[in-house]
């Protein structure tokens, strides 16, 4: 952008706006990776004769793609008011006993989606700050 020229403010905001969408994009698909890099790990192998996991370890995958591992899905970042929301989750109907408990099932907690975000959220942000650097030197040539 050149200093003699007007600002087309309106196309500013809308890549500004591609700018935070993209930056949130990459750290939900960050994020998904490392969930289900984190259900896949050997540290956690399938259970045998059906054993459980233990309360407050990941829950163990018996089922690769086809199970818990396998469902981690992303939606991608749409506004919302001013904001960029997307979401990670599960998209198994057992995932919220597992990461949170069942106390009328006896289902101690099994965390895996929160734990995961904790441990990355520095990294998250280091992301999320490196994205938006480029998509505004992007905008500034």
């Amino acid at each position: 952008m050149s200093a003699n020229k007007p600002v087309n403010t309106k196309a500013l905001r809308r890549q500004l706006e591609e700018s935070v969408r993209n930056a949130t994009n990459a750290v939900l698909l960050e994020f998904r990776g490392d969930v289900t890099e984190l259900l896949y790990k050997k540290e956690n192998p399938p259970p045998l004769f059906n054993k459980p996991s233990k309360p407050g370890k990941p829950p163990a995958t018996r089922f690769g793609a086809a199970g818990l591992a396998g469902s981690i899905a992303v939606q991608l970042a749409k506004r919302r008011g001013n904001k960029f929301a997307g979401k990670v989750g599960a998209n198994k109907a057992y995932a919220a006993d597992l990461e949170y408990g069942a106390p009328t099932r006896k289902l101690l907690p099994r965390p895996f989606m929160r734990p995961t975000l904790k441990k990355n959220e520095k990294r998250y942000m280091r992301i999320l700050a490196q994205e938006m650097g480029r998509q505004m030197q992007r905008l500034i040539k």
